[in-house]
């Protein structure tokens, strides 16, 4: 009977740790609302130009264009069959940016985007799932990655794949239509297959998987290029070579596929911009830098990349933790630099010893590949009896090829191939970041987490067996801790960011101003002291549901002079500026919002301006207007208030002399109208309708 092998003691961790990541990005990319993750609308553009074209855009009209085509493209032939379009994709003009934004959603989220999902809402939704797919592959290349680093030690590699398995940063990635993920999974599967030929040796099999998978990288981002060097150095360093000639030989080999796969784009870009990478459309596409890359760009640089690491979410990276959590996640960030630090001080025969630790199941796989390397021996009865498909499989992901003994030596020059990845992208990011904004962003080096991870997590080991070095260190309490920060992110930060705001108290003696059926506004407070030309108005509305609303609709708020009702300033929003559009709206949901108008600086007439209030559906015309009715309101329009005084200092006695109609209305303009629904006695701050 066959003798039972003890299944690896690491399997099952894995396994349930690739779940949860998968359960997790799919988490954040149900709870993040469509286009709320950065570049996010622009690159499912990209996707829908080429599934309705069938082509590739030419010209700076699809912004992401200047990227490579490989995920949009897959992107494209996976979701062509929904429709592909834009409905759902609503601009929000109130949205606002930095950490104490309160509107923070770039997009106005209607039930549009509500399950079940249909149209362009399904089709990203697919994409969405397309990435978090392949950030699961991407964790497992780090397992995998750290593996071959360090054969010694699974407990290493499964931290490793944990940390960024439930990194909420690389989560909130993941669970985005970006380029970015494939990227992450190409990178990553690049430097694993190139750490395999640089430990077990260069076979023509691995040399072209090698060539493929960094020719689709290249067609995924042209940031993959830093991997180029790295895996030709590989190959060069890799045992078994007799010559400089068959070393230098097969880096070449293993580079022409890459070569070849890439040749169509770069030679498009050649004819079309007259450069193989196509830097003159990356130019007309980002917000280009003016000045240097001094030192204040590069600790601007060095805090996103660390913010965004940790996580920062939202389109524009406005949804932060309070900033002590970020203090608190600078320790262990130093603390693993530190470890790091304290590596390069062992020895090389110590490094490698700890890297190549010999584990029970190690020495049976050395055993079985020193029997196979005795010449004219042949595998006994014992051999088969141990040796199980499952097995095999193992022993050719993880094992050198059986003409090279294992090399214990070799785990310094691994550690180096890694190391030098990294040196390689952040630089890359540096000389980007002369070019372009907007490069503190942690996800243009996901093609090299798996490098920051491993790093990361042994660096925290090494500093724990310094200082505690009669206690033995529980791999698992990094993937732990970040497991709860990023139910934290998701669940106590991201969620409340983007949903309902607090409901406002009703007006108790308030006579409303209706808006067709729906809408009902209840009261209207407004700064109507004497403004300077280019001065800001305030206005703060209280809206309510008089029914449960059917429409998106639009609030269009202006100030139009007394005479001719010409236009001075308006502004035209969804209520509550977005954050919760009005067809999610219960019937009796009351909201409070305060609108700015900014009338211009220069041209103005002196005069005390009518501030109006019309609400219409989104994307109806000028004769889509809802009826205005209630206390003397009629037509399209009602006004608030007897008015804002707008004029330069040197008037603005005369205007003040001029008060509101309800006062002296002898100073008022014959055309100016007296609404009944807002005549309080002078001055005037809070306009409220009276029963």
């Amino acid at each position: 009977m066959p003798t039972a092998q003890p299944r690896p003691a690491w399997r099952s961790p894995l396994r349930l740790l690739l779940a949860v990541h998968l359960a997790l990005a799919t988490l954040f990319s149900l709870i993040v609302p469509l286009g709320e993750a950065p570049d996010e609308a622009d690159h499912y553009a990209y996707v829908v130009f080429i599934g309705t074209q069938g082509r590739l855009p030419v010209g700076p009209a699809v912004t992401q264009g200047k990227h490579p085509p490989l995920y949009h493209g897959l992107g494209a032939a996976l979701t062509a069959w929904t429709g592909l379009d834009f409905d759902f994709l609503r601009a929000n003009p109130d949205a606002q940016h930095g950490p104490d934004a309160i509107y923070p959603n770039h997009f106005i989220h209607t039930r549009l985007e509500d399950f079940p999902w249909q149209g362009g809402s399904l089709a990203m939704h697919l994409l969405r799932f397309f990435s978090a797919l392949l950030s699961t592959v991407t964790v497992w290349g780090v397992f995998a990655l750290a593996r071959t680093l360090a054969p010694g030690r699974p407990a290493l590699a499964l931290a490793a794949r944990g940390f960024v398995g439930f990194l909420p940063g690389f989560l909130f990635s993941s669970g985005a239509v970006s380029n970015d993920n494939l990227a992450a999974t190409l990178g990553t599967l690049s430097l694993l297959l190139a750490l395999r030929i640089a430990a077990g040796g260069w076979t023509h099999r691995r040399g072209l998987a090698l060539g493929v998978l960094l020719g689709l990288g290249l067609l995924t981002k042209v940031s993959l290029l830093v991997l180029w060097p790295v895996a030709a150095l590989a190959v060069v360093l890799a045992p078994g070579w007799r010559s400089w000639t068959a070393r230098l030989a097969a880096a070449s080999l293993s580079l022409a596929p890459a070569v070849l796969l890439a040749a169509p784009w770069l030679l498009r870009n050649w004819f079309l911009y007259h450069d193989l990478l196509g830097w003159p459309l990356v130019r007309a596409t980002v917000d280009v830098r003016q000045g240097p890359v001094d030192f204040s760009v590069l600790v601007w640089l060095a805090s996103g990349l660390f913010k965004t690491f940790w996580g920062k979410f939202g389109a524009a990276g406005q949804i932060e933790y309070p900033a002590w959590v970020y203090v608190l996640l600078l320790l262990p960030s130093l603390a693993a630099l530190a470890g790091l630090a304290l590596y390069g001080f062992r020895k090389p025969g110590q490094l490698n010893d700890d890297l190549s630790q010999t584990t029970p199941s190690r020495r049976r796989r050395d055993l079985r590949l020193e029997r196979r390397a005795q010449p004219g021996q042949l595998p006994g009865n014992d051999d088969l009896l141990q040796t199980t498909p499952s097995r095999r499989r193992r022993d050719l992901r993880f094992e050198p090829p059986a003409s090279v003994p294992p090399d214990s030596s070799g785990a310094v020059r691994l550690a180096a191939l890694l190391a030098l990845s990294v040196v390689l992208s952040l630089a890359t990011l540096v000389q980007y970041t002369g070019l372009a904004l907007g490069t503190d962003q942690a996800r243009l080096l996901w093609p090299v987490i798996g490098p920051l991870a491993i790093g990361f997590v042994a660096g925290l080991h090494e500093l724990a067996r310094r200082f505690w070095p009669t206690r033995r260190p529980s791999w698992m309490l990094i993937p732990a801790a970040t497991f709860l920060l990023a139910l934290a992110a998701a669940l106590g930060l991201i969620r409340p960011a983007y949903g309902r705001p607090a409901l406002a108290a009703l007006p108790p003696d308030a006579t409303p101003i209706l808006f067709g059926a729906e809408l009902a506004l209840l009261e209207a407070q407004v700064d109507d002291s004497r403004h300077a030309p280019g001065q800001p108005v305030t206005v703060t509305l209280t809206w309510r549901a008089q029914l449960v609303p059917t429409q998106d609709w639009r609030v269009t708020v202006a100030l139009r002079h007394p005479d001719d009702g010409a236009l001075l300033a308006d502004h035209t929003h969804a209520p509550t500026h977005g954050r919760w559009p009005t067809d999610r709206w219960r019937a009796g949901d009351a909201f409070q919002e305060t609108i700015t108008l900014t009338p211009p600086a220069e041209g103005v007439r002196p005069s005390r301006y009518l501030l109006t209030v019309q609400v219409r559906a989104f994307g109806a015309g000028d004769g889509a207007w809802l009826p205005v009715a209630g206390r003397g309101q009629g037509g399209v329009q009602a006004q608030i208030g007897p008015g804002v005084p707008i004029a330069p200092t040197d008037l603005g006695a005369a205007l003040d002399r001029s008060q509101s109609p309800g006062c002296r209305r002898a100073s008022r303009p014959r055309s100016t109208r007296a609404w009944p629904w807002s005549r309080p006695a002078c001055p005037t701050r809070s306009h409220r309708a009276r029963r």
